[in-house]
C-alpha cells in the first residue's frame, strides 16, 4: 500500500483522552499536522467522529476515524483531524517539552 500521508509522522508514546463518542483513555503512538495514530481499549467504526484531548489537555482536536486495525487484541486507529484543527499540532511542537 502506498503511503499517501502529506505530513511526516512523529512517533510518541503519550496518553490521550477521548471525549467523544465515549470517554476513555488511549495511547497516542504518532502524530502529524493532519492527525494521529493511537491504541485504544475499544473498537470504533471507520468514519466515526471523535474528539480528543492531547498533550495533557493542552490541545482539543476533532476529527474522524480513517482506519482501524486489530492486532493481537490491540485496537489501533488512525484519526484525521477536521480541517480547522490541522494546524494545532504546530502549536504543540512549541509546548512539547519532554514529549518526543
Amino acid at each position: 500500500m502506498e503511503n499517501v500521508r502529506k505530513d511526516e509522522r512523529i512517533p510518541v508514546d503519550v496518553e490521550i483522552r477521548f471525549r467523544y463518542p465515549e470517554v476513555f483513555t488511549g495511547i497516542m503512538k504518532d502524530y502529524c499536522n493532519g492527525g494521529l495514530g493511537a491504541e485504544i481499549p475499544i473498537t470504533i467504526d471507520i468514519d466515526s467522529p471523535v474528539e480528543v484531548e492531547i498533550f495533557e489537555g493542552r490541545l482539543l482536536a476533532s476529527g474522524h476515524v480513517r482506519w482501524v486495525s486489530l492486532d493481537d487484541g490491540t485496537v489501533r486507529v488512525g484519526i484525521q483531524f477536521r480541517e480547522g484543527d490541522r494546524g494545532l499540532i504546530e502549536q504543540v511542537k512549541e509546548w512539547k517539552g519532554g514529549i518526543v
